[in-house]
């Protein structure tokens, strides 16, 4: 994406294409990751939303096949996960040893994040590479109302 956008944060103003975007916010460096994920990991909910309303693909996974919305499961940021549910999300992509954004919130016991999940239509019954499934896990880890 070649346009250029201003972004207003807390202590400063700049400028600066979306591309450039992740390598200077502080972001996990990994291959195929951009703005949206930055936005979904830390938990920048206007930075998100201005990024969706520019057509950035909520579904798009990077190299791992990890997607900006397993990453907001993953550190509890239920507010990006409720907005990414509302798009044209599909809640039960698997990254590459099977694990969605339902496996991530249960791993980290994140009630908020499983109840928005489950309400979106997560398949609480999807198998992992290993045959585990989000309910098996929670079972496991002793997180008795998780998926209740």
């Amino acid at each position: 994406m070649s346009e250029w956008f201003f972004f207003a944060t807390n202590d400063f103003n700049y400028s600066r294409s979306p591309a450039s975007y992740s390598r200077r916010s502080g972001c996990s460096r990994k291959p195929g990751r951009g703005a949206l994920y930055s936005a979904a990991e830390r938990g920048k909910l206007a930075r998100l939303s201005f990024l969706l309303a520019l057509g950035q693909n909520p579904n798009r996974a990077d190299t791992y096949g990890i997607t900006p919305l397993q990453i907001a499961a993953w550190n509890n940021h239920c507010k990006i996960v409720q907005k990414l549910c509302k798009t044209k999300i599909d809640v039960n992509i698997a990254d590459r040893v099977g694990h969605t954004a339902l496996f991530k919130a249960v791993w980290r016991d994140c009630h908020d994040c499983i109840q928005i999940l489950l309400r979106t239509g997560a398949n609480c019954d999807h198998q992992d590479d290993s045959g585990n499934t989000a309910l098996m896990l929670s079972a496991d880890f002793g997180f008795k109302d998780s998926l209740v």
